[in-house]
């Protein structure tokens, strides 16, 4: 195979016409400062004077330390070009002297003036994961130990060792922070949106930021830049290198292309002597229709049967195969598979729709005002209880947000916010205290939604609503437990604005598929489970030319410890899953809208009292858009087993566009570090035999990382080849607990040395251009 040439195809590659907007207007307001005129310099230190924040100065030596006062000078001006408030920072900085300053003071500078210019947002970096326990900073050498501390920051009214309230309000769990600890978490979680770099240099090969040693004028100069640019303001003046613009959108069009072909696929299987999956059936053919009648034998299009309950009665032979009309749609049904038949579309529009949902939830008098607020808020509630729902669909593209509530006996609680991060005692004392779920006060924002489906609840814990425990003959409780839902939609009656809203209700059309069953040609959406599962013990499965959408969200588990299967508090989940069943194959679908992964294997789960691993499956050809994880796989032991392995799996040429970026499914965030993305190898080692691939794949942005490995151990690593790596200059391309991170500055670097794909392509690409491209 001819290797690509690795490049990392940064957005500023030519840094020319930046003046190509107004040049005599400020970037965010400033009165007395313009933006420079003609081409960039290409070197950050030289655009330090181009923009004007010092004098060019031959004499300054830039290896010598900075001052106090230089500090203090150069950020003034970064502060005045952003219409920030610089008297504010003239009067804080009134004392700064010719002194030199250390690095970890440079820090708590820019923490300081980025207050100043309402800039302290992280800038999707990693900073409270990188820093802690992971570095090889001198701790002991800070403050008053090697300079006499912070000077302007403690002796003239301010004092540094209050809790910055900016950085620790952004903080997973809660910590609150002085501004020694909190600037050095802001300097690597603000990037440039120029470069990707932070705005401390980083050190990736120990892990530091050298904040001990003295800082030099350069370093200064450079930082300053960072921050200037860490502004979109500014960054929407570079313009594109042309190349990668042509190239972000020459892979748009093909996952637009691939998509399409996928949605307008013809069915193609017809009957033979010899059964080829997703070819060829060798038994009977029967038809289901919306116009059918279950009083027919379904033998014919002509004499179709009418439902899903008609179909799972009938005892269907290994060989034989079942048509949907195109055109129809099934609802709130689960197609009972039978081994080796398969399940295909016939006739002509449409894919035959196989929904979740229960109904359409369009129409003005299903929704009655319930509360409205002084603020403008419209609560809404439907006119029916419903089950709980994983999101409601409102367009093709967005979908309502869950506010999950916790459901403790009697009745639903917020959850609160340490129980969300954390397991402990007082923890979960916390959450006992919590208040009954109040719509009207948990609400905070449009387009939200409670589902209060508690009626038939059990009143002690835990309780499991879906999978993992034997019911008897009960169904399981979240096709049984109902309440009022509650949408917030501060526009209006949400059925006059969204007539086409689906209801991700707990109805899963195709839970654990049987041996040898071929999926062609379907629409399965609107389900909050799994959109497909295939049962462990089971293989042979072949699902192609689907559309596979919207699922997962429901509440899985509502305990008050660690349960089987799930942990404490409420699990939720749902996306397209392969479980760990082997011989498998996943091709040609578009798959999007998924609350988690869009494709997920997994070992280490014990079925019957037997383990299973994963062997021959094969993902390939395959768009995922808009998905939590898109393609993950994992297993949870925590030392390499070779009873828990995946073998012969292959992840080929499959095209994965802005994974979690729908609001409402799950972007990881009550965990550490970034656990979802375009690819995600989760869990433990993830022991394979070196037969695993990852091999001409796209995966194009994620709302945060785009490549997680959570225990990175390079000889089970897959073998990555010949991929493209897309993200958001200032995103994350490549995240692990166990090893290093990489943003755009130095992706190419991790793509090569991290996943060892030597021919992998690179591309860093502007968020505000391509974060909502035309999909």
């Amino acid at each position: 195979m001819k290797k690509r040439v690795l490049a990392l195809a940064l957005l500023v590659a030519v840094l020319t016409g930046c003046a190509g907007k107004d040049a005599s207007s400020p970037v965010t307001g400033g009165a007395a400062w313009s933006f420079p005129e003609g081409p960039a310099p290409a070197e950050e230190y030289e655009r330090f004077s181009w923009y004007g924040f010092g004098e060019e100065n031959p004499d300054r030596n830039p290896s010598a330390a900075a001052t106090e006062k230089e500090m203090a000078d150069m950020l003034a001006a970064v502060i005045e070009a952003a219409g920030g408030d610089v008297e504010g920072w003239r009067e804080l900085t009134a004392h700064a002297s010719d002194e030199g300053i250390y690095r970890d003071y440079c820090a708590m500078f820019l923490l300081y003036a980025a207050e100043h210019m309402d800039a302290t947002e992280f800038t999707m970096g990693f900073a409270p994961y990188l820093l802690g326990g992971r570095t090889d900073e001198n701790w002991d050498a800070f403050g008053t130990d090697i300079r006499g501390g912070y000077r302007l920051f403690e002796e003239f009214g301010e004092n540094w060792d209050r809790v910055c309230v900016s950085v620790s309000s952004q903080m997973e769990d809660g910590q609150e922070m002085n501004y020694l600890n909190a600037s050095q978490n802001f300097v690597v979680s603000r990037l440039s949106l120029i470069t990707g770099e932070p705005l401390l240099d980083f050190d990736y090969g120990t892990f530091t930021m050298h904040l001990t040693e003295p800082l030099t004028y350069e370093d200064a100069a450079v930082a300053v830049v960072r921050l200037f640019e860490s502004l979109p303001e500014t960054a929407e003046r570079f313009p594109e290198d042309q190349a990668v613009t042509a190239r972000v959108e020459e892979l748009l069009q093909a996952g637009r292309d691939r998509r399409d072909a996928v949605l307008a696929s013809e069915t193609a299987i017809a009957k033979g002597d010899t059964f080829v999956p997703g070819e060829t059936y060798t038994g009977t053919a029967y038809y289901v229709s919306n116009s059918g009648d279950d009083a027919n034998d379904g033998l014919s299009p002509e004499i179709a049967w009418a439902t899903i309950d008609r179909l799972n009665a009938q005892p269907l032979q290994y060989g034989d195969a079942v048509f949907f009309e195109r055109g129809g749609v099934w609802r709130a049904a689960q197609v009972y598979t039978k081994p080796g038949v398969t399940y295909s579309a016939y006739g002509e529009g449409n894919k035959p729709g196989l929904y979740g949902s229960v109904e359409n939830g369009g129409g003005a008098e299903k929704w009655t005002l319930w509360h409205e607020g002084e603020d403008g808020s419209k609560i809404w509630v439907y006119d029916r209880p419903m089950l709980d729902c994983g999101s409601i669909a409102l367009t093709d593209t967005l979908g309502a947000v869950k506010v999950q509530g916790f459901w403790n006996g009697e009745c639903f609680q917020p959850v609160s916010e340490l129980w969300s991060t954390d397991r402990t005692e007082e923890a979960m004392a916390e959450q006992a205290a919590m208040p009954e779920f109040d719509p009207a006060e948990q609400l905070t924002e449009n387009l939200t939604f409670f589902c209060q489906a508690g009626s038939g609840l059990p009143d002690s814990l835990p309780i499991y609503l879906s999978g993992w425990v034997d019911t008897g003959e009960r169904e399981q409780y979240c096709l049984t437990a109902d309440g009022p839902l509650y949408l917030r939609c501060d526009g209006g009656n949400p059925g006059e604005l969204y007539p086409d809203m689906e209801f991700l209700s707990p109805y899963a059309p195709f839970d654990g598929v049987a041996d040898d069953v071929v999926i062609d040609n379907l629409a399965v959406l609107y389900t909050g489970r799994n959109i497909l599962s295939v049962a462990p013990e089971c293989e042979g499965v072949l699902v192609q030319n689907c559309e596979l959408g919207w699922g997962g969200g429901c509440a899985a588990s509502y305990a008050l410890d660690t349960i089987t299967g799930y942990g404490a508090g409420v699990q939720r989940n749902g996306g397209v899953g392969g479980a760990s069943s082997s011989h498998n194959t996943f091709r040609n679908n578009y798959v999007h809208e998924t609350y988690q992964e869009g494709l997920g294997l997994e070992t280490a789960i014990e079925f019957s009292g037997q383990a299973f691993d994963v062997t021959d499956v094969t993902i390939e050809g395959n768009v995922f858009y808009h998905c939590g994880s898109a393609l993950i796989y994992f297993n949870w032991d925590e030392e390499a087993n070779p009873d828990h392995q995946f073998r012969r799996v292959s992840f080929r040429g499959n095209l994965v566009f802005y994974s979690t970026m729908s609001d409402w499914v799950d972007t990881g965030e009550d965990v550490d570090g970034f656990t979802t993305g375009a690819f995600t190898i989760d869990g433990g080692p993830n022991m394979q035999d070196g037969t695993v691939e990852v091999r001409d794949n796209v995966f194009f942005a994620a709302r945060e990382c785009l490549v997680y490995i959570r225990t990175y151990v390079p000889e089970y690593l897959p073998d990555f080849e010949g991929n493209i790596y897309a993200q958001f200059s200032n995103g994350v391309f490549l995240s692990s607990v166990s090893a290093p991170n990489y943003w755009s500055a130095n992706a190419a670097e991790g793509v090569r040395k991290t996943l060892f794909d030597e021919s992998g392509e690179v591309l860093s690409l502007s968020r505000s251009r391509w974060g909502e491209a035309d999909w």
